[in-house]
């Protein structure tokens, strides 16, 4: 937990830093792909850190379905990105920070 907070407090605002014109460009969304960079650092540096390609297994639900998918290891980690920016949103609005 500490190398993925130094690696959001120190390594992100320095890619975020370089990645400003990406950033303006896209008006916001390759911020994403800083957390993905942040967290693949963090599975190069600490080998109990893994992210694998996720299947999902399929839901059907009072004739609502969603079909079998598969992750590869690029967007298991560009999925987990986006769940950390939408929970770190939905934190900052929660406590008005």
């Amino acid at each position: 937990a500490a190398l993925l907070v130094l690696g959001f407090v120190i390594v992100r605002p320095i890619i975020n830093i370089i990645a400003l014109p990406f950033n303006a460009l896209t008006l916001g969304v390759f911020s994403i792909f800083s957390t993905v960079f942040v967290l693949f650092l963090l599975t190069i540096t600490d080998k109990n850190f893994i992210i694998q390609p996720f299947t999902f297994a399929g839901l059907s639900i009072s004739g609502f379905s969603i079909p079998e998918f598969h992750l590869n290891i690029f967007l298991s980690y560009l999925l987990i990105s986006v769940t950390i920016q939408l929970v770190y949103k939905f934190l900052m609005n929660l406590f008005e920070l």
